[in-house]
């Protein structure tokens, strides 16, 4: 067996330590990549630099879901109108009716503005609210006071529903009118329907 020399014991020697300190080295950065937190990564921005500021966004979103919301409200809320009205044929019914019979109780208010949505839903004096109302020498828009709630009341509750007949088109003070068929008076005010054949 051959013995090994000064030179060979010392090779042998630095391999074994240049080993040890490899695999202590590994063991090292196993436990740094196991126990080590790692710093969070920056993360790339979605918006780029001419885009809307974040604070800007949310206000534009909270006023657009604030609009909608408002939207949804009144349109749930709008009455089911039986003819097509806009807010000012509402208040030109409106003065109408206290132009007619401002003073007067309110089925009497009510039967003034049925006599404009029938004769709207007619088309015998023109299809809207205006067309009837200037039709000549059909209706008083004379100033009379400003309209009250019950006015605005009576227009509604004509625009909503049918309490009359549908061919109430007529209204006077004191007696009925000569032509026509008599239908009912109230406070004073004689209502009329278009006379038929069975009349």
């Amino acid at each position: 067996m051959q013995k090994r020399t000064p030179e060979g014991w010392l090779a042998v020697a630095v391999i074994v330590l240049a080993n040890l300190i490899l695999i202590i080295l590994l063991i090292i950065l196993g436990i740094w990549i196991l126990f080590i937190p790692k710093e969070e990564e920056t993360e790339t921005p979605i918006f780029e630099e001419d885009a809307i500021p974040l604070e800007e966004m949310f206000e534009h979103d909270l006023a657009f879901a604030y609009a909608k919301w408002e939207y949804q409200q009144i349109e749930e809320t709008k009455p089911m109108y039986v003819i097509d009205v806009t807010e000012e044929d509402i208040q030109l019914m409106t003065r109408v009716v206290m132009s007619e019979v401002g003073s007067k109780v309110f089925d009497c208010k009510h039967a003034v503005a049925q006599t404009i949505v029938n004769r709207v839903r007619s088309g015998k004096w023109g299809n809207t609210v205006s067309e009837v109302v200037y039709w000549k020498k059909q209706y008083s828009t004379q100033d009379n006071g400003e309209p009250n709630a019950e006015c605005r009341d009576a227009v509604i509750q004509a625009l909503t529903y049918e309490a009359f007949p549908l061919n109430m088109y007529y209204f006077r003070e004191d007696h009925y009118h000569d032509f026509g068929s008599p239908y009912t008076h109230i406070d004073g005010t004689y209502f009329s329907t278009e006379k038929t054949a069975w009349d």
